[in-house]
């Protein structure tokens, strides 16, 4: 291995160990301020981490630069010399405008805690809560993401008991339903034995909160 695969491998393995303890601290001061009604600032807190996240991201932004690298590494008569610069030129991947995740994520981790809900994990769309022993991982529907993307995420959770969709409000979360029917229908009987597909409409939570999941 050579010593620049090395290194790579190293910052790689140093950057996923900081992403995980930047998730922990921030969820910690997410959820210290919703307790406190303090909104704006867990939205703050919530807006920031994922910028950071995002900066950090080697699976979305550094996948193109490990492929010239190892073009670089099989190839040294045809490839030209690597520079530090190129690491620092990447593209920032796009980001949706019309759909505020920071808002709805701080608005689920209002809802869930004040049920006794604890937040465990949180990155993009994707947040995991625990109460009592159970652990239930959620995503937050994006309507105006594909419904491939959507099914995608189903597939990626249905391995634990407890999953399903944190919607924004009675629309998403009768869009989110529908999809989840057709999507269960396609999987194989073992698979969803022990499967529970819960549906959180953050509208009827704040309305009644004796509302969880429909």
């Amino acid at each position: 291995m050579g010593n620049w695969q090395q290194k790579w491998e190293s910052w790689r393995d140093m950057t996923a160990a900081m992403q995980q303890e930047i998730k922990i601290e921030a969820a910690d001061k997410v959820t210290s301020y919703i307790k406190n009604d303090q909104f704006e600032e867990a939205i703050n807190v919530i807006r920031q981490t994922e910028n950071l996240l995002n900066e950090l991201d080697f699976e979305a932004k550094m996948n193109r630069v490990e492929e010239q690298l190892q073009a670089f590494t099989s190839d040294q008569e045809a490839s030209k010399s690597f520079e530090a610069s190129q690491l620092q030129n990447l593209e920032k991947p796009s980001t949706t405008v019309s759909f505020d995740l920071a808002s709805v994520k701080s608005e689920a981790i209002n809802q869930f805690t004040k049920r006794d809900f604890n937040l465990v994990d949180s990155h993009d769309t994707h947040m995991q809560f625990l109460k009592g022993n159970r652990n239930f991982y959620m995503d937050i529907f994006n309507p105006e993401e594909s419904e491939e993307h959507h099914y995608a995420n189903l597939h990626e959770k249905c391995q634990y008991k407890n999953i399903g969709f944190i919607c924004q409000n009675e629309a998403a979360a009768e869009m989110a339903a529908n999809l989840t029917s057709e999507w269960l229908e396609t999987l194989e009987a073992p698979k969803k034995k022990f499967l529970t597909v819960n549906i959180a409409n953050l509208t009827a939570m704040k309305q009644n909160p004796e509302v969880l999941f429909q």
